[in-house]
This record gives structure tokens, sequence and C-alpha cells, in this order.
């Protein structure tokens, strides 16, 4: 084996390896930040719907809420569905009653419901991601009537 060959496989393959390695970690690593990043923007447009819902519960406007649910899930793409439960875990109102996914679990609506707190869920939606948002839904004097997904 010449002098060269053995620089070669001296100076090159491992370069060539790590210059691979670092690709793969440099990868991961931007996928992560895109994942967080498209959370929080879900986040905050979740967030959205949550207020402009509350609003029209308190006024009992249901067919402006019917309204809203449509018109947001038909205009924006990145939402597939947007569901109100009450307090009996009971689907109320349904944006798309044909849409991707099942109901809720009642454990998940409960704990909403009972801890006051959003949950967001990644899931697996065939190719691409999806998260769902599960959120509470509060009256007049800020008592939890509902959730909304």
């Amino acid at each position: 084996m010449g002098l060269r060959l053995r620089l070669f496989f001296v100076l090159i393959v491992p370069l060539t390896v790590l210059v691979g390695l670092y690709a793969v970690v440099r990868i991961r690593e931007e996928e992560g930040q895109l994942l967080a990043a498209e959370q929080r923007n879900a986040a905050v447009t979740a967030r959205a719907i949550q207020i402009a819902v509350e609003n029209a519960v308190r006024d009992r406007q249901v067919g402006d809420i019917r309204r809203l649910l449509s018109e947001l899930v038909n205009r924006q793409e990145q939402i597939d569905r947007i569901r109100v439960y009450d307090k009996a875990l009971g689907p109320t109102l349904e944006s798309e009653p044909g849409a991707v996914g099942g109901p809720v679990a009642a454990e998940r609506l409960q704990r909403v419901m009972t801890e006051g707190r959003s949950e967001i869920v990644a899931e697996e939606a065939g190719n691409a991601d999806m998260f769902s948002h599960v959120m509470p839904l509060r009256g007049r004097r800020g008592e939890i009537i509902g959730a909304l997904e």
C-alpha cells in the first residue's frame, strides 16, 4: 500500500465520518427547534381561539360559535378541527363532524377541567405531526364550564 493511500485512509476517512456525524447531530437539533417553534405557534393560535369561544359562550351566542368554528377550520390550513365539550365530557359543538381523529379521552378532558390547565399532545397523523390542544373554557365568573379541543 502506497503512502498516498495510507494518508487517504488516515486523514480523509476519519474526517468524512466526523463531518457526517456532525451533520446528523445538527439535523436532529434543527428538527427539535422547528418542532418547538411549531408548537409555540399552535399554542398562540389555540389561545386566541379559546378567548374567542369563551367570549361567545359568555354572551350565549351559540350560532356565532358554530360559524366561528367552521370559518376557522375552513380558512386555516393548520387547524383540523375544533370541538367544545361540556362539563359532562360530551361534545356540544364541533367544527367538522367528519374531521380526522376521534374524541378526546375522557381522562384528559377531566384532568383539564379539574386542574384548569391546558394540555398539549403531539400526535402523528399520516405523514405529518399534529398537536392536540385541550383547554378549559371559563364562564363569566371564571368557573370552568367545559373544555375546548
